[in-house]
């Protein structure tokens, strides 16, 4: 019998994106990062000059409207990065900070009730021996066991849609995924504004979904960020052809980000939905009419 821990989210309006406060947080912690204080004041006007030359390009790129993002830099900018260590981060988190500039905006939420924890190894291998489909079992990640029964399962999409529907439920929504990691209050991180990187797994080996008890949501939903990435609903065209679906839990992987960027809790990517899973885990939600008349196939409260 598979059981799902239900917890639920109740309905009100959330704030989803960052606001300029916290834009203006993450370009303050990264010139930080970058001793940009100790700066002669012309250098920080030459990176102030480009970055704000550049910012509508980084913009468009970000939104798919424009296909150039990396450009030869000016002369300046190249000797800063030669003289000042973490520049090149600095203006990493400059070009991915362009598309969301703004970007907040309240939505208001009907409740609904989404899993606890991610979909675990051992959840999805009940799955996979009621069905005993070759083809379903080539579709999930081959290298985690059984030893790792209650670490998240990393399935491609199709698996992952499946799998909440024979639970009686369904993928969240990006914006669901969101309000049930950021709160009413809209924080960067589930646990808070403050970045803690011993709040959650920054490894790309997976850990237990209960390892990490100080960095669940407000609602009390834990392992959104850092151990695996979730899929969600949202489906959009890929470029090249094909479907692709939007996971949340991480921004498209940049490994010249800093971890306290990249592993905001509003940030998320497009992936195939074909794609050989990796790191993309999945957990299920359930719209409040159908928890009011049924709990799922082989699923408990």
């Amino acid at each position: 019998m598979i059981k799902i821990n239900w917890v639920k989210i109740p309905s009100g309006e959330y704030p989803i994106g960052l606001s300029q406060e916290q834009v203006d947080t993450f370009r303050k912690k990264a010139r930080s990062e970058a001793g940009y204080s100790r700066w002669p004041l012309e250098e920080q006007q030459q990176f102030e000059d480009y970055a704000t030359d550049r910012r509508e390009r980084w913009r468009l790129f970000r939104l798919g409207e424009a296909t150039e993002l990396f450009t030869t830099l000016p002369p300046e900018i190249v000797r800063l990065e030669k003289k000042y260590r973490g520049v090149d981060k600095l203006l990493n988190v400059e070009r991915a900070l362009a598309g969301y500039i703004n970007s907040t905006v309240q939505v208001k939420m009907k409740s609904y009730y989404i899993s606890r924890f991610p979909v675990t190894v051992e959840q999805c291998e009940a799955f996979f021996n009621r069905f005993d489909d070759e083809k379903l079992w080539k579709r999930r990640e081959t290298y985690l066991g059984l030893e790792n029964h209650n670490h998240p399962e990393a399935v491609e999409w199709h698996i992952a849609d499946l799998f909440c529907q024979w639970v009686g439920g369904r993928l969240p929504t990006s914006i669901e995924w969101e309000c049930a990691a950021r709160g009413s209050e809209g924080f960067l991180y589930p646990w808070g504004n403050e970045w803690n990187a011993s709040y959650l797994n920054l490894n790309r080996v997976s850990t237990p979904v209960k390892a990490y008890p100080e960095g669940v949501s407000p609602f009390g939903v834990w392992d959104m960020i850092g151990n695996r990435a979730e899929w969600t609903m949202d489906l959009m065209p890929h470029y090249k052809g094909g479907i692709e679906a939007k996971y949340m839990g991480e921004i498209a992987k940049e490994k010249e980000l800093p971890d306290w960027f990249y592993y905001n809790a509003s940030f998320g990517a497009p992936r195939p939905i074909d794609a050989t899973p990796y790191y993309v885990g999945f957990r299920p939600i359930l719209d409040s009419w159908r928890k009011r008349i049924w709990t799922g196939f082989q699923s408990e409260s």
